[in-house]
């Protein structure tokens, strides 16, 4: 549907629709992200560059500071960087064989910031209309062309055969000792509309494709480290920090060691730096 258009969506096609609709959003960001914390969700995902978190919980509530807003819990917390955000795609994700509804951020080149997810289309079509109000119009087909990559796990770093790059294995090293101690993992997934940082005390990695899957109790979290180019390690003293960028430069992912935790991988991996 145009923005010219005087047809009324059937709000039942918004959870049905497989392709989903594109909702070009109000530019009022403190509406929308005082909308989230009420919404019917049971989980939120941040996308970094290399790196998505997902915490299963509704969004919660923030303060607003010009063009960020904030939620600061103890270990965790997010910051959203408004002047990036653009336009939003309600779409449904396969999650174990079954179709679930979500509202996905974006900003103006169609990358995906953030997403809210819901349990099933119940849930979702009681919001439909809440969320429409806060919408300028619908967008087209060439704008669900434009977003669907917003929606998927890239591997395009390992399509030869999914080779690994020099810091996999570091990676790794440091997500499958913590989860053997039983340590809490400390870490920061930025971008450019939203850094969040939270702890996970991990069960041992998997991995899909490229990625390196972790997870806790309602929190996951998915690294891509063949897209990581450079690292560097700061000895913190109590705790050592392991920060990682991707080819352009930009922040992509930092690990932070529990206060008192000494991993002998983040220590091997300062050494390989630094000799």
């Amino acid at each position: 549907m145009t923005p010219n258009s005087s047809e009324e969506p059937d709000p039942q096609s918004l959870v049905e629709q497989p392709t989903g609709r594109v909702l070009r959003l109000q530019p009022d960001w403190e509406k929308w992200l005082s909308l989230l914390p009420k919404l019917s969700s049971s989980a939120y995902v941040v996308r970094g560059r290399g790196a998505i978190f997902c915490r299963c919980e509704r969004f919660p509530t923030v303060e607003f500071h010009g063009d960020q807003a904030r939620s600061c819990s103890g270990d965790r917390g997010l910051t959203l960087n408004l002047a990036h955000w653009s336009e939003a795609w309600w779409y449904q994700e396969q999650r174990n064989g079954r179709l679930f509804p979500c509202i996905e951020f974006a900003d103006s080149l169609g990358r995906g910031i953030l997403k809210v997810c819901y349990p099933s289309a119940r849930e979702a079509k009681r919001d439909l209309s809440t969320i429409e109000d806060l919408s300028l119009y619908e967008g087209n087909e060439w704008d669900i062309l434009h977003l669907r990559r917003s929606n998927v796990m890239d591997c395009e770093f390992c399509r030869d055969g999914c080779k690994k790059n020099r810091y996999t294995d570091d990676v790794c090293e440091i997500l499958s000792e913590s989860a053997s101690r039983s340590a809490e993992l400390h870490f920061i997934v930025p971008n450019e509309g939203a850094v969040v940082w939270d702890t996970i005390r991990a069960t041992q990695p998997g991995g899909t494709g490229c990625w390196v899957c972790l997870s806790g109790v309602g929190r996951y979290l998915h690294l891509q480290p063949a897209s990581y180019q450079k690292a560097e390690v700061i000895d913190g003293g109590p705790r050592s920090v392991a920060s990682f960028t991707d080819m352009e430069g930009s922040p992509a992912l930092t690990l932070i060691e529990s206060d008192g935790c000494r991993l002998k991988s983040m220590a091997s991996l300062a050494k390989r730096l630094y000799s």
